[in-house]
C-alpha cells in the first residue's frame, strides 16, 4: 500500500514538473521570436515533441485501468479547428477565467471547478479550482462525454453509479471523484471546444437554480478572449 501510494506521489510531482517546464518554455519561445524567427521555431518544436512525450506518458500511466471507449462527436475536425482558432491552449492562467470557477464552485457549493478544453489526446484546463493536475488524458473523461451533448448540461450524481465512470482512473483512485456536472462551451460557430464543471468527492445534486447559473457563467467564459 506505501509502494502506491509513492508511486502516485512521484507521478503526480513528474507532471506538475512537465507543466513548469513548459511554460518555461514557451516563455523562451516568445522571446526568441522576437530577434529571430527560426530560434524561436526551434524552441516551440521543442515545446510540441515534449507535450507528445507527455501524453504518451499520461496514456501509459492509466493503461492498466480499462474505461469504457467514448465516440467522438460526428464534427469532431472542425471541433478541434475551432478549439485552435481561439489560440487559447496552453496559456497562462487568467484572474477573469479564475473568477468564473471560483463563482462556479461557490454557487455549487463544490469543492472543485473547471474551465477545461478538450483538444485531441488530452483535456487541459484554462482554469482549476480545487484540482492541481494541468490536464489529463482525453480518454474516458467525463468532459469528453459531455461534449457530445451540446445543449444539455451533463449531470453524474454518483459516478461509482455509472457505468461510464464507475472504472475512470479518477473516480477509482485519487481524487476519488463521485459528482460531475459539466455546461459545454459552445464557440459562437456551435462547436463545444470544452466546458465548465463542477466536481465533488461526493454524491451530490444541484438545483435548477444551479444548473441555470452554470449555464449562464459558461456563456461568459466563452465570450472571454
Amino acid at each position: 500500500m506505501n509502494n502506491r501510494a509513492n508511486q502516485r506521489h512521484e507521478e503526480h510531482h513528474v507532471i506538475k514538473y512537465f507543466c513548469i517546464f513548459n511554460r518555461m518554455l514557451i516563455f523562451v519561445a516568445e522571446i526568441f521570436m522576437l530577434p529571430s524567427f527560426v530560434a524561436g521555431e526551434v524552441v516551440l518544436r521543442l515545446f510540441q515533441n515534449l507535450q507528445c512525450l507527455r501524453l504518451s506518458w499520461l496514456r501509459r500511466r492509466h493503461s492498466s485501468v480499462k474505461t469504457q471507449p467514448v465516440p467522438l462527436p460526428d464534427n469532431e475536425a472542425q471541433r478541434l479547428k475551432a478549439l485552435a482558432d481561439y489560440n487559447i491552449l496552453d496559456t497562462l492562467p487568467e484572474q477573469a477565467f479564475d473568477d468564473l470557477t471560483a463563482i462556479a464552485a461557490y454557487i455549487c457549493k463544490t469543492p472543485i471547478a473547471l474551465i477545461s478544453l478538450v483538444d485531441s489526446d488530452r483535456q487541459w484546463f484554462k482554469s482549476k479550482l480545487g484540482l492541481e493536475s494541468s490536464e489529463i488524458a482525453r480518454d474516458g473523461s467525463f468532459c469528453s462525454y459531455a461534449i457530445l451533448q451540446p445543449e444539455e448540461i451533463l449531470v453524474v450524481p454518483n459516478a461509482l453509479k455509472d457505468d461510464r465512470f464507475n472504472n475512470n482512473p479518477l473516480v477509482k483512485g485519487n481524487p476519488k471523484i463521485r459528482f460531475y456536472a459539466g455546461v459545454p462551451l459552445i464557440t459562437p460557430d456551435g462547436f463545444p471546444i470544452g466546458t465548465l464543471c463542477v466536481l465533488d468527492t461526493i454524491p451530490h445534486h444541484l438545483s435548477y437554480q444551479q444548473l441555470d447559473a452554470l449555464r449562464r457563467l459558461s456563456r461568459q467564459a466563452i465570450s472571454l478572449k
